[in-house]
C-alpha cells in the first residue's frame, strides 16, 4: 500500500513538474524591458582581436533579449536568417542582434582558440536574456539554439498573423 502511495506521489510530482514548467520559448515569448534609447538593436559586431579569446557574453544587452550571431558571408543560411532577423525585429523592439564575423579563413579549432565555443557551423546562435543569463547556445553541430531561435520567430509571426485576423474580422 505505502509503495503504491509513494509511486503515484511520484508520478503526479512527475506530471505536476513537467505540466507547469515554463520552457525557454515560454519564457521569450514574455517581453523584455525595452532596449535603452540610442542602443541599436541589429548591428555587425567587430571583435577586439586584441582580446583573444572573445567572449561572445560581452555583447549581451542589459534589458533586452541578445542573439549573437557567429555568421560567414559566404553562408546561405547566414543570409535567409539575416532576412527572417529583419522581419522579427520589427515585432519584437525588445531583442538586440549582435552579429560576429567569423571570416572566411575559420575551423573549429581557431574558434575554440579565438571564441572559446566549440563552432562547428554557421549560422552559430547564442541567446541571452535580459538580464545576460544564456538561455541557449549551439554546441558543435548541434544547433539546438539556432532551432530554439526559429521556434520562437515563428511563434511570434504566427502571433501576429492571427492578431491581424482577428483585427480584419
Amino acid at each position: 500500500m505505502l509503495k503504491n502511495i509513494i509511486v503515484f506521489g511520484l508520478i503526479a510530482a512527475g506530471i505536476y513538474y513537467f505540466g507547469f514548467r515554463e520552457t525557454d520559448l515560454d519564457k521569450l515569448m514574455k517581453p523584455a524591458p525595452e532596449l535603452s534609447a540610442g542602443t541599436e538593436a541589429n548591428i555587425f559586431v567587430e571583435p577586439d582581436y586584441k582580446n583573444i579569446p572573445i567572449s561572445d557574453h560581452d555583447y549581451a544587452i542589459n534589458g533586452a533579449y541578445t542573439v549573437v550571431y557567429y555568421h560567414m558571408e559566404t553562408c546561405p543560411g547566414c543570409r535567409r536568417l539575416d532576412g527572417d532577423l529583419g522581419h522579427f525585429l520589427a515585432l519584437r523592439k525588445d531583442v538586440a542582434i549582435r552579429k560576429i564575423n567569423l571570416g572566411t579563413n575559420w575551423s573549429t579549432g581557431t574558434a575554440l582558440r579565438d571564441y572559446s565555443r566549440n563552432i562547428g557551423l554557421t549560422p552559430f546562435i547564442i541567446i541571452y536574456d535580459a538580464k545576460g543569463k544564456e538561455i541557449h547556445a549551439d554546441e558543435g553541430t548541434n544547433n539546438r539554439a539556432f532551432k530554439l531561435l526559429y521556434e520562437w520567430m515563428n511563434a511570434e509571426f504566427k502571433k501576429e498573423y492571427y492578431q491581424k485576423q482577428g483585427k480584419q474580422s
